[in-house]
């Protein structure tokens, strides 16, 4: 999936529709993985010129990615590429934390099956439903890196505020107030 979204971004660079590539993912959370260095590395490959790469390691979710966009890296205007089930929250994301981008749709690779297409399904419903009380709350995200031996506490930790906010996001909602 990775490679499909280099793919798009790099066709979408040579077309002339975009004239830099903000390559943002994991790239802190243990020792020897970095995403962007290996979207970069792949992107060269596709013809982008390596002072055209920007590469954010600390995009651990997407509301980080799209935060540091314009916080850290300066960007207003962007196209957002990434999956079709992962596109609807990127632009939403982006656009609520002042982005004015458009989605480029990565080509699927490998088809899911279906009881990948629906656990993908769930999972983006409810990050939609994060993403939406994270943008109103406008917070900068964390930019500590999360390391090996502290990841197991930090993704308890984060899914128990999770459970939390989407009790309460269904309780609001239910109410008929603004999530």
């Amino acid at each position: 999936m990775l490679a499909a979204r280099v793919e798009a971004a790099a066709e979408a660079y040579a077309r002339g529709r975009a004239r830099r590539l903000l390559l943002t993912g994991d790239g802190s959370s243990r020792t020897g993985y970095d995403e962007p260095a290996a979207m970069a590395r792949y992107a060269i490959q596709m013809g982008v010129a390596e002072q055209d790469l920007l590469l954010d390691r600390g995009g651990l979710r997407t509301y980080d990615s799209c935060y540091r966009a314009r916080s850290v890296f300066g960007i207003q205007q962007a196209i957002v590429v990434t999956d079709r089930f992962h596109l609807p929250r990127a632009v939403l994301t982006a656009t609520a934390l002042g982005l004015d981008v458009v989605g480029l749709e990565a080509p699927a690779r490998p088809r899911f099956t279906p009881g990948a297409s629906l656990w993908y399904g769930l999972r983006e419903s409810m990050a939609v439903a994060v993403a939406m009380c994270e943008t109103r709350l406008g917070r900068p995200p964390r930019h500590r890196p999360v390391t090996p031996s502290r990841r197991g506490a930090a993704w308890r930790r984060a899914a128990r505020i999770a459970g939390t906010l989407l009790a309460s996001v269904s309780r609001a909602c239910v109410r008929r107030s603004p999530c």
